[in-house]
């Protein structure tokens, strides 16, 4: 029989409540969901299963997506609520996936955690069963700020970072339903928003030091790489890079891909030596341009498939340079 105990957590997983404690209220964003992904996730959640949470009718989980899928019922999804584009936003996709998480413990009334989930998969089944994906996730208790260190203040400034990525998203649309009143008092789901909310302010209070959550809402993610990569602690040429995706540019090869030009301007930097060694992952099924790429470059570069013949890759990440773009995993673009 296969032992699936040391198996990694699957995204879903991810939406476990920490022992003691049960969801309060949280964000999700993400180019696509389906209703039985989030159905698994907001169960997990709210530690309550669907005719629980279809009864009390709190929204436990706000969710954004592009504005190309169709709505998703809080009937067939109880506690989810899709918040929806009020008008066209300014991007072409919303395309990051995030996840920001508040929990409450039954007790003290006053102690709250919370979880910072980046996805490199989108929240549908798709990315459980037949895609692989990476997860960077981050924890915080309210205990935590009592002893507060620099690892704290970084969980910060993450925390301050997420936040404020929310903020921007929840602008674009339709969140009036968590600012329902019935009889001039919130609904417990808009009180929730609220105590989570206080939460996020206290840790802003704390936060020190450069958001390991990297977006592009006001500059793209190429050109933040030099400044990522230039800070001190991490400095230095290397002789490595890994470099993957599920998706890359087509065309005909007569003009410089993206892996091309961050290869460029590591070395013109002097972060990456001349002849390095370059491993870029692929999905067969769908390389685009890079065989031509690959073919007329000079670089020692390596198309590798890391997968099954069943699984695809769906990982627009570059494992390992430098220790920095792990978490920068998904993007507004």
């Amino acid at each position: 029989m296969a032992d699936f105990s040391k198996l990694p957590p699957s995204l879903a997983d991810y939406f476990d409540a920490p022992e003691g404690y049960k969801g309060h209220f949280g964000w999700l964003c993400g180019y696509s969901a389906t209703d039985d992904f989030l159905e698994n996730a907001v169960d997990r959640f709210s530690c309550l299963n669907q005719a629980a949470r279809a009864h009390h009718g709190q929204i436990k989980l706000a969710l954004f997506l592009d504005a190309g899928n169709k709505p998703i019922s809080t009937v067939d999804v109880p506690g989810v609520l899709h918040c929806q584009m009020k008008a066209a936003p300014p991007l072409n996709l919303l395309h990051a996936k995030v996840a920001l998480l508040g929990f409450k413990p039954d007790q003290p009334e006053d102690a709250w955690r919370l979880r910072l989930v980046v996805s490199t998969g989108n929240w549908t089944k798709e990315t459980l069963t037949e895609s692989l994906d990476l997860v960077w996730c981050l924890d915080l208790s309210s205990e935590a700020l009592e002893n507060v260190t620099k690892d704290i203040q970084q969980s910060c400034a993450d925390f301050r970072a997420a936040q404020n990525l929310f903020e921007d998203i929840s602008s674009w649309c339709d969140t009036s339903l968590l600012s329902l009143e019935i009889n001039d008092r919130l609904t417990t789901g808009g009180l929730a928003r609220l105590d989570v909310n206080a939460w996020l302010n206290v840790c802003r209070q704390y936060a020190d030091g450069k958001p390991r959550l990297v977006d592009n809402r006001k500059r793209s993610l190429f050109n933040q790489l030099k400044s990522w990569l230039e800070q001190p602690a991490i400095a230095g040429k290397r002789n490595y890079l890994a470099m993957g995706s599920g998706f890359y540019e087509g065309g005909k090869g007569d003009k410089s891909l993206v892996p091309q030009k961050i290869v460029q301007l590591l070395q013109d930097d002097d972060l990456l030596t001349k002849k390095p060694e370059i491993d870029l992952y692929v999905n067969p099924e769908a390389c685009q341009a890079l065989p031509i790429m690959w073919q007329r470059s000079e670089n020692n570069i390596s198309l590798s498939d890391p997968l099954l013949s069943w699984q695809r890759l769906n990982a627009p990440y570059m494992p390992n340079l430098f220790s920095v773009l792990t978490t920068a995993m998904s993007a507004i673009r």
